[in-house]
């Protein structure tokens, strides 16, 4: 878990606005769902951890659809289940010729020219001849009414109407056995490294599990959780299996491309 008391600058600063809101979110006063986003993973821990502190409970994270990176925060009063529904986002399809390619920079680029911040853009998912964009509702309009060219490419603008999402994740499974469910094993395994140069990446800080950076090599993983390597890109930990005859685990994890 994240420490509160070491952040510092726009991180202390969004824990104390996350703070914030979890205190006053009495039910008797608020009465009504409050929205932070959108937050990266490391930013969505750390309002966890300022949830946490306060002993807050009622939080609900939301990207616009079922597993995305960048997120949403949402408080809810304790009589109010969380519900997708409210949370602030609205999700443009830009189209455009099946023979250009625009990535996900050239979009990203494009929007940030309009004058809109980062942390009002969520994922961007680039396909075949359309990108989906998740947006703050404020700024959706913006992009609806401006947004014409992507670099050289021309592109066509509208709220998109549901159906299947570009799949832009390409992934690769690593499989093999380990001696233990503990960091410094996985991280091992999926770089390829010793289990002394595994060690080394966790003591150096550059290894972070679920968005928190871990420094115990020992540190205990499960099914789930999501490594971060500088250096070596990101990780989930998919499944832990049965043991080897010489009690090895079986491990297999999914490597983003």
């Amino acid at each position: 878990m994240i420490d509160i008391n070491l952040l510092e600058g726009k991180e202390a600063a969004l824990a104390a606005r996350a703070g914030e809101i979890f205190i006053s979110a009495d039910t008797g006063k608020l009465g009504y769902a409050r929205f932070i986003g959108f937050l990266d993973e490391r930013a969505a821990e750390i309002v966890l951890a300022a949830a946490a502190r306060v002993g807050f409970r009622n939080v609900c994270f939301f990207g616009g659809y079922e597993g995305a990176e960048r997120v949403y925060l949402g408080v809810f009063p304790d009589y109010e289940e969380p519900n997708e529904t409210e949370y602030p986002i609205t999700a443009v399809e830009l189209s455009y010729r099946e023979a250009d390619k625009p990535s996900h920079r050239d979009f990203l680029g494009a929007i940030l020219a309009l004058g809109i911040k980062r942390e009002t853009i969520g994922d961007i998912l680039v396909g075949q001849n359309k990108c989906i964009v998740f947006l703050a509702s404020s700024v959706s309009g913006l992009v609806l009414g401006e947004l014409s060219k992507v670099g050289r490419v021309g592109v066509k603008s509208a709220l998109w109407q549901g159906g299947d999402l570009p799949i832009t994740k390409e992934t690769r499974e690593i499989a093999g056995t380990i001696g233990s469910a503990r960091l410094d094993a996985v991280i091992a395994l999926v770089t390829k490294q010793s289990r002394g140069k595994a060690v080394g990446l966790i003591s150096a800080g550059a290894v972070r599990v679920n968005g928190c950076t871990e420094l115990s090599a020992s540190h205990p993983l499960d099914e789930g959780d999501r490594l971060s390597i500088k250096g070596y890109g990101r990780f989930d930990v998919c499944e832990f299996g049965g043991k080897t005859g010489k009690g090895r685990l079986h491990v297999t994890c999914r490597k983003y491309l």
